[in-house]
């Protein structure tokens, strides 16, 4: 992230697994995120995603969707289904799937 923030490159990371953290002496929580301009995880305390389980391929899908409609560009199935195929398969890997 570093580097490419250095040569100038905006950085957005997604995840989808819990945000690491440290409960302070005072009993507040402090948590520990990457230096990007932005983060999608729907595991963070400010992020209104009704489904915290999401996985991480449907979280890139996600905002694949977002810019589509913020670009104005028509959603069309026939573009995502290889990538939904690919998301649904990367998400049995864990399974032994």
């Amino acid at each position: 992230i570093a580097y490419a923030k250095e040569l100038g490159m905006t950085v957005l990371v997604t995840d989808h697994h819990e945000v690491p953290y440290e409960e302070q002496e005072d009993g507040s929580i402090r948590t520990f995120l990457p230096d990007a301009d932005a983060i999608v995880n729907p595991k963070q305390e400010d992020c209104g995603y009704p489904f915290k389980g999401i996985c991480g391929g449907m979280v890139a899908f996600k905002v694949i969707c977002g810019l589509y409609e913020k670009l104005g560009i028509p959603f069309r199935s026939g573009r995502t289904d290889s990538f939904c195929s690919h998301c649904h398969g990367r998400g049995c890997d864990g399974f032994g799937g």
